[in-house]
């Protein structure tokens, strides 16, 4: 089995040559064997970039990790304030929603809102789980990612690698 990720502007895609192997047209790819961890490909996959919503799979991985799928956690005023073009699921201030239900909106409507809620079910506060998010990153080795929110959002101080990426997988 092959654990393949790649992070660009656009859809990747492989051109396969049996002098060159393959290509990926992303700005940054990974290949690795999952069983050996043995990298088969790589293109640029130490270069930072900006990771936008594949940010919600470390919160996801914390959430997992700290909450039971049906502790119900009710949504603050501060966790639902977000940019009004960012991806949002609409709860509303008091609502009160499983972990579950969270993580389910977290993962496949990639609502930034429900990120913010696990956050602060988690930490207390977003800044606090955003620490925990960095601290997670350093333990499984992410030395080139830092984390500003638990949603993906753009900040300037928000970045991770391909490597560190498939990390979180590992």
């Amino acid at each position: 089995m092959t654990f393949l990720l790649c992070l660009g502007s656009v859809a990747p895609t492989f051109a396969a040559d049996k002098k060159k192997g393959f290509d990926a047209s992303a700005k940054h790819a990974i290949a690795v064997e999952a069983t050996t961890g043995k990298i088969l490909y790589e293109k640029d996959a130490h270069k930072r970039m900006y990771p936008a919503s594949t940010t919600k799979i470390v919160t996801a991985y914390i959430a997992l990790q700290k909450l039971n799928l049906t502790d119900q956690v009710t949504a603050s005023k501060t966790a639902i304030s977000i940019p009004s073009d960012s991806s949002k699921m609409g709860i509303l201030e008091g609502e009160t929603l499983t972990v579950e239900e969270l993580l389910y909106a977290l993962m496949v409507q990639s609502a930034n809102d429900a990120a913010n809620v696990l956050a602060e079910a988690v930490s207390g506060s977003i800044s606090e789980f955003v620490t925990l998010m960095n601290e997670t990153a350093q333990d499984l080795g992410m030395n080139d990612t830092n984390f500003a929110n638990p949603h993906g959002y753009h900040d300037d101080n928000h970045y991770t690698t391909a490597y560190d990426l498939y990390l979180i997988f590992n």
